[in-house]
């Protein structure tokens, strides 16, 4: 992601990418917690967007948390 974003010269916010070892432990907690749905912070925000009325899609605050 990081590699396309630099030759698409796409500038990518602090925050607006999960680190991997964050999203191993939210996957394998959700596992063990049997979870049937596990969405890190980019996903649930997807998802309310999704059943919400239409709205832009707004990086900069979506990274902001």
């Amino acid at each position: 992601m990081k590699d396309f974003a630099r030759s698409a010269e796409i500038v990518l916010p602090e925050g607006a990418m999960i680190d991997p070892a964050d999203l191993a432990r939210l996957a394998l907690d959700g596992l063990e917690a049997g979870d049937i749905e596990i969405l890190d912070h980019f996903g649930a925000d997807a998802k309310v967007t999704l059943t919400g009325p239409p709205r832009a899609f707004d990086l900069q605050a979506v990274a902001a948390g």
